[in-house]
């Protein structure tokens, strides 16, 4: 089964927690408002680049049925990764340096573009880090 996974980042303004639903693509670099993810083949495992400090998560069939949910997932983590992991009506969120096993996962980006994971490191002390990253389109 195809599944869509739909990222909508939280915002916060004056300490009211604010959710915009928009349906095209946002610089979250910037801005964090939601993003709309492209559709993705089934994946349990998905790495975000450049997470907020607080992620909601929804995962959609192709016919629009909630699989599965996850409000405000806090950051674990002071790193520039996140991986959540879909396990039946769950995600989870843990942030991190990717790992060997990471090579090759899919890798969302805060302007929206997904690629896949070719390599990475960083220093022990986490304070520099390096990684490939590809990207693959077609019309």
């Amino acid at each position: 089964m195809n599944s869509q996974l739909q990222t909508h980042f939280m915002q916060f303004h004056h300490g009211v927690h604010r959710e915009h639903r928009e349906n095209s693509l946002k610089n979250l670099c910037c801005d964090r408002r939601p993003l709309r993810a492209r559709p993705l083949d089934a994946i349990n495992i998905l790495l975000v680049h450049a997470a907020p400090p607080m992620l909601t998560i929804e995962v959609r069939s192709d016919d629009g049925e909630r699989l599965a949910y996850a409000q405000d997932l806090p950051q674990t983590a002071d790193r520039p990764m996140a991986r959540l992991t879909w396990q039946g009506k769950r995600i989870t969120r843990e942030d991190l340096w990717p790992t060997q096993e990471d090579i090759g996962r899919l890798v969302i980006l805060p302007g929206g573009e997904v690629g896949q994971l070719l390599s990475w490191w960083n220093a022990e002390d986490g304070s520099e880090w390096r990684w490939q990253i590809e990207f693959y389109n077609h019309r």
